[in-house]
């Protein structure tokens, strides 16, 4: 992206819009959002700018440099946020646009759940946070599969397909292991750095050329990490799909039906099971024989 190029984010049939007036930010943002810009042709439902920080100020009365709101988000001429650091107003615009979308969005029903493909067959991990969906997502995408998203799927309700908010992995410090394992070789500055050693990671440092824009649903697992309890597969019926799946429901686009044909379609063209695991070898191999009988 050009210096001061306006950066496009794309989900859910709607686009957003940021222009930055600072490089350093600008740079930030387009590397979390690289892989969002989708097909050029959603309309722009909001448009977001952050101008220039405003320059250190020195109090007449004390001789002390001030920095109040030196970093400031607008939006369509109304001033949306303010602060003293570039990393709030990333971190803030980053939550902003995505919600924004969400709220816009009418052409799909939206899922809290990660997004997978394999030969163009969708895998979702639909559960809360803490279930382990993003831990599995980055170990199976490191192993080979496509990557959709870790966080939010959107499933449309007029061809059923899924595509996802390909944002970077968001994953805790338990979860180094994965690319401990499978890349040894990244460094810190491959990631970036949120708090309680949090990480963002770009999915394609796990698997070059891994993202991908759409897949036809498949596999649906409902998955929770229990370091002291067995491993166990459950398959669900129609209706505990239904259920578990109207459970993590972000956003819907007809308030009438509130979701409920799209959970529907999706509890019967996929196998859906509930998962616990401990082990994510264990866990990952039962999904790839699923996935590939």
């Amino acid at each position: 992206m050009k210096s001061n190029s306006p950066l496009r984010v794309q989900f859910g049939g709607n686009a957003a819009l940021i222009t930055c007036a600072d490089p350093n930010l600008q740079q930030l943002l387009a590397r979390y959002f690289r892989h969002c810009h989708g097909d050029g042709m959603a309309p722009i439902v909001i448009t977001y700018q952050i101008p220039a920080p405003i320059p250190l100020k020195e109090t007449k009365e004390s001789g002390f440099l001030t920095e109040p709101n030196q970093w400031q988000l607008w939006s369509d001429g109304q001033l949306l946020h303010a602060a003293t650091e570039m990393f709030y107003i990333y971190i803030y615009l980053t939550r902003e646009v995505v919600a924004k979308l969400v709220s816009c969005c009418q052409q799909a029903v939206i899922f809290h759940a990660a997004g997978l493909a394999y030969n163009g067959q969708g895998i979702i991990f639909c559960g809360a946070s803490e279930s382990g969906k993003s831990t599995l997502a980055a170990w199976l995408t490191a192993s080979g599969f496509d990557f959709l998203s870790d966080e939010m799927l959107a499933v449309s309700v007029s061809s059923g397909q899924m595509s996802g908010l390909t944002c970077p992995l968001v994953l805790k410090k338990e979860s180094a292991f994965v690319w401990q394992h499978w890349h040894p070789h990244l460094t810190d500055q491959d990631f970036i750095n949120i708090f309680d050693g949090a990480v963002w990671l770009d999915p394609e440092l796990l698997h070059p050329n891994c993202v991908q824009s759409v897949a036809f649903p498949r596999l649906l697992i409902f998955p929770r990490y229990a370091p002291h309890e067995p491993f166990a597969v459950q398959p669900l019926s129609a209706a505990q799909t239904v259920f578990r799946l109207m459970a993590r429901l972000i956003s819907f686009s007809h308030p009438i039906d509130g979701g409920l044909p799209v959970a529907k379609r999706l509890a019967r063209q996929t196998m859906a099971y509930s998962l616990t695991y401990s082990e994510i070898n264990q866990a990952t191999s039962w999904i790839n024989k699923i996935i590939t009988d």
